[in-house]
């Protein structure tokens, strides 16, 4: 026997389905397979750059980190959280001995906390690094203040 059901949220606004054969399917998926953007910068020299800063009470969702960089002797790369006063490093690769060519694609929640940007500093003369990050922004109660975040990871 076939019983006709409705999917609905809290609110009561039906979920979509989707129709495979003669089969009704709801299908799930992350939002950041949804939502995810991209951005990318090259450095060459002593530069910081706040590659993707979020709305006014957003926090950013990192997806994926791809680095590279030039070895280079007493040179620093860094990839950090940053809202100008707190700041919360992710990534600072060695560079002194070999160069860097890396890819993290993130499956945790990697999120910033409110307002911090991602910022991507390279600290050295004819330095050359590149960053491409993914990401997407969220609101709401899923952003805390830097000291409620500090105290969660």
């Amino acid at each position: 026997m076939t019983v006709p059901a409705h999917l609905v949220t809290i609110e009561g606004r039906e979920l979509q389905t989707e129709r495979f054969g003669s089969d009704d399917h709801l299908i799930v998926v992350e939002h950041g397979k949804l939502d995810t953007r991209y951005k990318f910068t090259a450095h060459a020299g002593a530069v910081t750059t706040l590659l993707v800063t979020p709305r006014e009470g957003q926090a950013i969702v990192i997806t994926d980190i791809i680095l590279a960089g030039e070895k280079r002797t007493g040179a620093t790369i860094v990839v950090r959280f940053n809202d100008g006063t707190n700041t919360a490093g992710i990534i600072s690769p060695v560079v002194n001995d070999a160069p860097v060519n890396l890819h993290i694609p993130f499956a945790g929640r990697f999120l910033g906390w409110r307002n911090a940007s991602l910022e991507f500093i390279t600290d050295t003369t004819n330095q050359v690094a590149t960053l491409t990050v993914g990401y997407f922004f969220v609101g709401g109660e899923k952003v805390l203040s830097f000291a409620d975040w500090d105290a969660e990871r």
